[in-house]
C-alpha cells in the first residue's frame, strides 16, 4: 500500500477485508492488518557508467540493510569498506555486499554500465 502523504514509499503486509458495501458504481470496504512488516520501503536504484580507474557511489541507507542487486553489461569489481565483490556481465546479487544505515561508498572498477537497485526501509 502507497499512502499520498509518503509518495514512493509503501508498507508491506496481510490484510483482511472485514466489511465489504457496494452500489451500482460505488465499492467501499473496510480492512485491518493482522500482519505487517514495521518498516516502509522504497524501491531505489543508481546507475552509472564504470571505468578502469574506478568510479565512486554514494548510497544512503535510511535504516534496514539491504543487498542491492547488481546488473551490468561487463565484468567489473565493486569494493565497499575494502572488500572487493567482483561481478560477472548480467544480473546478480551477493549476500555478503551489504548497504547499511547511512551513507555506503561503493567504488565500481571494469567498464560499461552499471545499475546498482536496492530497497531503502525505514521505520
Amino acid at each position: 500500500v502507497e499512502f499520498a502523504t509518503l509518495p514512493g514509499w509503501y508498507f508491506t503486509g496481510r490484510c483482511r477485508i472485514v466489511n465489504f458495501k457496494h452500489t451500482r458504481s460505488l465499492g467501499t470496504f473496510t480492512f485491518n492488518i493482522p500482519e505487517a512488516d514495521p518498516y516502509m520501503y522504497k524501491d531505489c536504484s543508481v546507475t552509472q557508467t564504470a571505468t578502469s580507474s574506478g568510479v565512486s557511489v554514494t548510497i544512503p541507507i535510511t535504516r534496514k540493510t539491504a543487498i542491492p542487486v547488481i546488473t551490468c553489461v561487463s565484468n567489473i569489481t565493486i569494493t565497499k569498506d575494502g572488500t572487493v565483490y567482483p561481478f560477472d556481465a548480467g544480473t546478480h546479487s551477493d549476500p555478503e555486499l551489504r548497504l547499511t544505515q547511512g551513507t555506503n561508498t561503493l567504488t565500481i572498477k571494469g567498464s560499461g554500465s552499471v545499475t546498482i537497485a536496492y530497497k531503502d526501509g525505514s521505520l
